[in-house]
């Protein structure tokens, strides 16, 4: 007798300590990221080839207000809601990584209580004092920071990005010359002497001819060079402005 009753009081123990991972575990599904607001977004991008990061956005960013730069503070804010029929105790976290790295210094951990059927608003403030891509995304853990119970989805995650003084040069230079940026490093094109012979002028006439009529072709060929050019070929090609790709051969 005296062995059941332990028994009994070890199993109703056992049912008390686990009873908050328990119901964590059953009101996890009540939980809702609704959103991830940042204070200071530039506009999207406007062409397919173009995006946060680019030379053009990044000049477009120099003189916008709302952009986020180098040395300013950005405000995020999201909003946790409780569906469930009793408060909840979590934990929200505000991950921070830039440039695939994570910033836990500039991350935010903290404890808040939602109530029944309630939402929660969380605000935080990021120095911006790292230039690169900025990836800002929120997890809900339990109150001990020990399970997560609901993390941003895939996607809806906040990018933002911050110029460096160097990226501001590189994109202006790019913008200029049209050279390639790799990296952080220009590379230059690739620079050639100006062609010996070039095309000096070319003539048809008449200018207008029906069809089965013949037209003369002059054309001007200058050696700019110095030394004495043999054995030309020249290949001439015509067609139709309203049919460009039908192209044929006259010599």
């Amino acid at each position: 007798m005296f062995r059941i009753l332990l028994l009994k009081l070890i199993f109703s123990g056992i049912i008390v300590l686990f009873l908050p991972t328990l119901l964590s575990a059953h009101q996890s599904p009540d939980l809702k990221i609704i959103a991830i607001v940042l204070s200071k977004t530039c506009p999207l991008p406007d062409g397919p080839d173009m995006t946060i990061d680019s030379p053009d956005s990044i000049i477009k960013s120099v003189n916008n207000p709302d952009c986020p730069k180098h040395g300013d503070t950005q405000l995020v804010q999201t909003a946790i809601a409780n569906h469930a029929k009793i408060q909840i105790k979590v934990g929200v976290e505000i991950k921070v990584r830039v440039d695939n790295q994570e910033l836990k210094k500039k991350g935010l951990r903290k404890v808040y209580t939602i109530q029944a059927r309630d939402t929660t608003r969380v605000l935080h403030d990021i120095d911006l004092g790292d230039p690169g891509l900025y990836q800002i995304s929120v997890r809900v853990w339990d109150a001990k920071f020990k399970r997560i119970l609901i993390n941003t989805t895939a996607g809806d995650e906040r990018y933002f990005f911050v110029a460096s003084h160097q990226d501001v040069e590189v994109a202006k230079t790019q913008l200029a010359s049209g050279v390639r940026v790799s990296g952080k490093n220009v590379i230059s094109p690739l620079r050639f002497d100006p062609p010996d012979l070039r095309w000096e002028s070319v003539q048809v006439l008449p200018k207008h001819a029906l069809r089965g009529e013949k037209l003369k072709l002059r054309l001007n060929l200058m050696n700019a060079g110095g030394d004495i050019v043999r054995d030309i070929l020249a290949k001439v090609q015509y067609y139709n402005v309203k049919q460009p790709m039908r192209k044929s051969v006259i010599a």
